[in-house]
């Protein structure tokens, strides 16, 4: 008669797979929301960056450039302005730069264009409300050296309108 009064122990298959379910479903939630704070984070770190070297870039202006910006960006660390050139935390590619080489009201080298594009904004929200937008409409590529932004990087902001994912620094 004890034999009949006797618990079985442990889960039922169908119990285990609940859980299971679950768990996924929880495992993949926490999954997204950590990818979108890894693309804002890459994001404040191009800004940040991006700030780095506009500090530089006025240091060297204004000590050893003697009222020009470089050529290169390398010349920051050579001239010690900045310990390392910032790349991009996404591909670990350069950042955009180019100076001016058109004879205008601040002479020849005395204008650079700096940017990066983001990921997790786009338009006129967030930090893109308050960089420059300059591009080739209000220029010529022709008056620039170095790597310039064109409309495929920006997602056509500076040919005709379109979404803005740059950021850029401009003097």
């Amino acid at each position: 008669m004890l034999k009949y009064f006797k618990k079985n122990k442990g889960f039922t298959l169908i119990e285990l797979l609940v859980v299971i379910a679950i768990i996924s479903v929880l495992a993949s939630i926490v999954l997204v929301s950590l990818n979108t704070a890894r693309i804002k984070g890459r994001d404040a770190r191009k800004v940040a960056d991006l700030k780095s070297l506009q500090i530089a870039l006025e240091l060297h202006y204004d000590g050893l450039g003697a009222g020009t910006y470089p050529a290169a960006l390398s010349t920051l660390v050579t001239n010690g302005y900045i310990p390392a050139i910032p790349t991009d935390p996404k591909d670990n590619s350069a950042y955009k730069y180019a100076i001016s080489t058109a004879t205008h009201s601040l002479g020849v080298n005395k204008a650079y264009h700096l940017g990066a594009k983001l990921e997790g904004v786009s338009g006129d929200t967030g930090v893109l409300a308050t960089d420059v937008d300059e591009g080739k409409t209000t220029d010529t590529s022709a008056n620039w050296t170095g790597t310039y932004f064109d409309s495929t990087d920006c997602t056509g902001t500076y040919a005709s309108g379109g979404t803005d994912v740059c950021y850029d620094i401009t003097n």
